[in-house]
């Protein structure tokens, strides 16, 4: 009861100070929806934000229809407590001269309380379509709980879930340090379950600052994992940034989804037809254990399929010293860091990308042997298991990248071509049993021209 009325308070003061602030309009506190009955030919309206509080106030476990009619400015509130339950319900976005409605300024705090954090918390079975956010920051508090999730359009959508025809453009993330695996995504924390489906969904003009040392995490600009029989598909991101000077550790760093895990052999997770554009890694903190980073995903562990995937324009720039402990330690993929039993890449196409070592013109240094996998396609590949069905797959991919770290020095031996790193253009390093058929190819080589145990095609 008093959180409830400490909810309702704080709403009565957001809006207060929204009237102080509004140079037209007023906005009062509101009782209800704009119209509507709740059904599927009349949906409740939600018009103003007096109305989408309302709505995230009273949506616990309805599977009522819900419309968005208007574009909705939030007035940099923080949204984070609005939400409330779950979501099982409808909402569509339409203006009446059929656009889609955005919803814009608006932060969101992820306390250090587990649960689901975005615009929608945790949606599960429910379907949002057509519906935009603008201008968004979403900010972690040091030492997060497990499993926590957040983004800025929902938190955790599973269950049959269908998110379609969603955008956002201008979304920041500001995490500080975690130790912890978390789920971190600009549009969707996680996708899991089973049949979640996030079809036509964008984002553009993404940035994740880590304002403290990563050791673990996955952190991507749509979604943060997936996990289960769920797909991704027809997806597209343009102008992300990845940027710190922090260490990292234990944390996958990507574009479409950090981290894929189906459930099985038959029960898969999918990214179909998704598209990246112009995604910079500005990595100048030193990098230390399991660290993958990937345009499409990263790590991708088990009985999952990444299909008619394009990049254009990845860039990796690393200026800070390699000190991982263990081979194979550090996975840079064009497409992918890292592949698991069961996995498949097909139809892929990379080009207009660059992996730079120590830009800067400093000497770096790298402490271990084969410390980092460099792969056009992928960087590494894991399996243990040759039986049908486990086994990994990459066929009929494309990469035209460039590879130069010849910036980086060697404590042990002083020559990054013999000690340190594994490039290959299309994978950086296999572990048998495995099948790579010849179709694959890459197309630029190494500046410096050498590879050494990289799989080049």
């Amino acid at each position: 009861m008093m959180k409830t009325t400490q909810r309702h308070i704080r709403t009565i003061v957001t809006l207060l100070c929204m009237i102080v602030g509004a140079s037209s309009s007023s906005i009062s506190l509101a009782q209800g929806f704009a119209g509507g009955t709740g059904t599927k030919i009349n949906p409740y309206i939600i018009s103003n934000a007096a109305e989408l509080i309302y709505f995230a106030q009273n949506y616990n476990n309805k599977t009522d229809y819900y419309k968005i009619t208007n574009d909705i400015d939030l007035g940099d509130i923080d949204w984070t407590d609005y939400p409330t339950g779950t979501f099982k319900g409808h909402l569509i976005g339409e203006k009446p001269d059929g656009t889609k409605p955005v919803i814009s300024n608006y932060t969101i705090t992820v306390p250090t309380t587990l649960g689901n954090y975005g615009l929608l918390g945790y949606v599960s079975g429910g379907e949002i379509r057509n519906i935009g956010v603008s201008t968004v920051t979403i900010n972690y508090a040091a030492s997060q709980p497990q499993y926590q999730k957040g983004g800025a359009l929902i938190g955790n959508a599973e269950a049959g879930s269908l998110v379609e025809g969603c955008s956002a453009d201008g979304v920041t993330l500001n995490v500080e340090k975690q130790t912890i695996e978390i789920h971190c995504g600009g549009l969707i924390g996680r996708v899991g379950g089973s049949n979640t489906i996030v079809r036509n969904c964008s984002m553009k003009n993404y940035t994740l600052n880590f304002t403290g040392s990563i050791t673990n995490g996955n952190y991507a600009a749509l979604a943060g994992s997936m996990e289960g029989l769920c797909t991704m598909e027809d997806c597209s991101i343009e102008t992300i940034k990845f940027d710190t000077s922090n260490a990292l550790q234990g944390c996958n760093l990507s574009g479409i989804a950090a981290k894929m895990k189906g459930s099985n052999a038959t029960n898969r997770s999918v990214i179909r037809r998704c598209s990246v554009k112009d995604i910079v890694y500005d990595l100048r903190g030193e990098m230390q254990i399991k660290v993958g980073i990937g345009s499409i995903t990263s790590w991708v562990n088990g009985n999952s399929d990444i299909t008619q995937c394009k990049t254009t324009g990845l860039r990796v720039e690393l200026s800070g010293d390699i000190t991982a402990t263990g081979d194979n330690d550090i996975r840079l993929g064009g497409m992918v860091a890292k592949l698991e039993n069961g996995c498949n890449v097909t139809d892929c196409l990379l080009y207009g990308t660059n992996f730079i070592g120590a830009k800067s013109g400093i000497s770096k240094n790298f402490t271990r042997p084969i410390a980092m996998n460099v792969g056009g396609v992928v960087g590494s590949t894991v399996t243990q298991d040759n039986t049908s069905g486990k086994q990994i797959v990459i066929e009929r991919c494309v990469a035209y990248c460039d590879f130069d770290f010849s910036g980086y020095t060697s404590k042990t031996s002083g020559n990054f071509s013999t000690n340190g790193f594994v490039i290959g253009g299309v994978v950086g390093r296999l572990f048998k049993p495995y099948y790579i058929p010849t179709t694959c190819r890459q197309v630029h080589l190494d500046r410096r021209g050498r590879h050494r145990e990289g799989l080049l095609l």
